[in-house]
């Protein structure tokens, strides 16, 4: 009997161990993180520096995206994921004008957008060593804009002033007479936006349980973000906190300054604006979903 059970759970820890050796996964979860440089790219802004003497993208990193990722494997080297990210992007604008010889122009400006995204991807991939993929992924950007703020600052010998635009009104110091006003608007940006993206890189299986993946990420963004109906009216509230729609902006910043100076209240012919982001993405995955080669009664097909 003691011969009999020997045999038995022998048989049964190599079947184990077999089982274990020949299992794989299908589906993963894992977090992502996305550390890149990031270009409002708008192409009066773009060619600033030939146009208005404006120095652009002055920082290396100046955008985070992290979050969630889901992925499942279809046949061994094809698949799909879906990924859940927040994203904080920031544009630099700083321009540097001699009026005369006495003054000095200095014009400050910075862009903060704030996205949720939802990037759906296909991913191929390629067995280079017994423990390494090569990586392509490759989809569409869905994003939401949560937040974003615009901040100018001029300053000469002779005056200087500030405006915040902080999602749907403008703060400002140094309105005549009034200041600290608020004038509420259409939001300057396009809450839904549609764009692509693109990943290549290097998947390294350490386990059969986890992966880490690491590679170049770019992503371009199709929609104008620019709300333009933005450019039409504006709306402020009277003295009975009543909203006012006003199509005058004759005495209020201009629509462009935020970004850059324009000499122009209005620009009704103003380019389109696109986001554009190219930098690193690394992210750890759990593989679950088994699939075990041995049992094929139980697997509708074999990787």
């Amino acid at each position: 009997m003691k011969k009999l059970n020997f045999i038995l759970f022998f048989g049964l820890l190599t079947f184990t161990s077999f089982s274990q050796k020949n299992k794989q996964y299908t589906s993963y979860i894992g977090v992502n993180v996305q550390p890149s440089h990031y270009w409002l790219y708008n192409k009066d802004e773009f060619t600033a520096d030939t146009i208005l003497n404006t120095n652009n993208d002055s920082i290396i990193i100046n955008s985070l995206s992290y979050g969630l990722t889901y992925g499942h494997f279809f046949q061994k080297n094809f698949g799909f994921e879906i990924k859940l990210l927040f994203s904080n992007q920031t544009q630099y604008f700083l321009r540097i004008v001699k009026i005369s010889d006495d003054v000095t122009d200095i014009w400050d400006c910075h862009t903060n957008l704030k996205y949720v995204k939802l990037p759906l991807n296909i991913i191929n991939r390629k067995e280079i060593f017994p423990n390494g993929f090569l990586v392509a992924e490759y989809g569409l950007n869905l994003s939401y804009l949560t937040g974003a703020t615009d901040y100018l600052y001029r300053k000469n010998e002779l005056f200087n002033y500030s405006y915040i635009y902080r999602n749907n009104y403008i703060e400002g110091s140094g309105f005549s007479p009034e200041k600290n006003k608020k004038y509420f608007f259409d939001w300057k940006y396009k809450r839904f936006i549609f764009g692509g993206n693109i990943f290549l890189g290097y998947e390294h299986i350490f386990n059969s349980k986890i992966s880490l993946e690491l590679g170049i990420y770019s992503d371009f963004d199709f929609t104008n973000i620019d709300n333009t109906g933005a450019l039409n009216y504006i709306y402020e509230t009277d003295e009975n906190g009543n909203i006012i729609r006003n199509a005058n902006q004759t005495n209020l910043p201009s629509w462009t300054q935020y970004r850059y100076f324009s000499v122009s209240a209005l620009q009704y012919d103003r380019k389109p604006s696109h986001n554009i982001h190219l930098g690193l993405e690394f992210g750890f995955k759990y593989w679950f979903g088994e699939k075990t080669l041995i049992l094929k009664r139980k697997v509708p097909r074999e990787w």
